[in-house]
C-alpha cells in the first residue's frame, strides 16, 4: 500500500468519525426537537380539555359531549375510575381499547408512546382529581405518522449528505496529498537515475512558493548531491 493512499486512508477515516458523530448529533437535535413540539401539544391539550370537565359531589365526572380539540390529529379518552369509557374524541370511534391500557393506574401525568394497530402514538395519560379525589383519567394521543415520516426523510438527508461529504473529501485528500507527496516521488526517481547512471549532477526539483518539511528534505538532498559530486570529481583528478 502506497504511503499516498495510506495517508488518504487516515484522512478519511477520521472525517468520516467527526462527519458521523456531527449526523447523528444532529438527527438527535431534531428529534428531540419534534418530541418536545409534540409532548408540548399533548399539555396543552390535556389541559383544554380537563378546563372542560367536572366532578360532582358523588364522584360523577359530568362534562359535555362536544369537547373542543384544539387539532383534528388529536384524540382523547375519557375513562371512570371503575375503568369505564365515558366519552371519547369522534378520531377515536376506531379504537377498541385505551390508549395505553397500562396507564389506568397512574397516579401522575406521563407521556409514553404506544403502538395500536401498528400505527404509533405519543400519548399522554392524566388522573382526574379534585381536591384529592381520584375520578378517572383522561388519555390524549397524537398519531406520529407523519412525524417518524418526516423524521425518515431527515435520516435519509443526513446519511446521503454525510456519505457525500466522506467521498468529496476522501478525493480531495487524495488529489492534495498526491501534490504534497511530488518531491518525495522526485526524489526516488532522481535517486534510481543515479544509481544507474552514476550521474552525480542530477537534482530534485524544488518548488520556491513552499516552504514545508518535504521541500527543505529536497534541498538538503540536493546539497547532500553536490557535495558527493564535488568529492567523486575531485578524487577522478587524481
Amino acid at each position: 500500500m502506497s504511503l499516498r493512499l495510506r495517508l488518504t486512508l487516515v484522512y478519511s477515516g477520521m472525517l468520516s468519525g467527526f462527519v458521523v458523530l456531527l449526523s447523528i448529533l444532529i438527527y438527535a437535535f431534531v428529534s428531540m426537537l419534534f418530541v418536545n413540539f409534540v409532548d408540548e401539544a399533548l399539555l396543552k391539550t390535556s389541559n383544554q380539555l380537563i378546563s372542560q370537565i367536572r366532578a360532582d359531589s358523588i364522584g360523577n365526572l359530568e362534562f359535555s359531549h362536544d369537547l373542543l380539540l384544539p387539532s383534528e390529529n388529536v384524540l382523547f379518552q375519557i375513562w371512570s375510575k371503575d375503568h369505564q369509557l365515558m366519552d371519547y374524541s369522534d378520531s377515536a370511534s376506531q379504537l377498541t381499547q385505551a390508549l395505553n391500557p397500562r396507564m389506568l393506574s397512574s397516579e401522575e401525568a406521563e407521556l409514553i408512546d404506544v403502538n395500536i394497530n401498528n400505527v404509533f402514538y405519543r400519548t399522554i395519560t392524566v388522573p382526574l382529581k379534585v381536591e384529592g379525589q381520584h375520578y378517572g383519567w383522561l388519555q390524549v394521543g397524537l398519531e406520529l405518522t407523519s412525524i417518524r415520516y418526516s423524521l425518515g426523510l431527515i435520516k435519509i438527508a443526513i446519511v446521503f449528505s454525510a456519505l457525500f461529504a466522506i467521498i468529496v473529501s476522501a478525493v480531495l485528500g487524495w488529489i492534495v496529498i498526491g501534490e504534497a507527496l511530488l518531491p518525495l516521488a522526485a526524489m526516488a526517481d532522481i535517486a534510481n537515475r543515479i544509481t544507474a547512471t552514476n550521474d552525480l549532477s542530477q537534482r530534485i526539483p524544488i518548488r520556491n512558493e513552499t516552504n514545508d518539511e518535504i521541500n527543505t528534505l529536497a534541498l538538503n538532498f540536493n546539497q547532500t548531491f553536490v557535495l558527493l559530486e564535488r568529492l567523486f570529481n575531485a578524487k577522478s583528478a587524481f
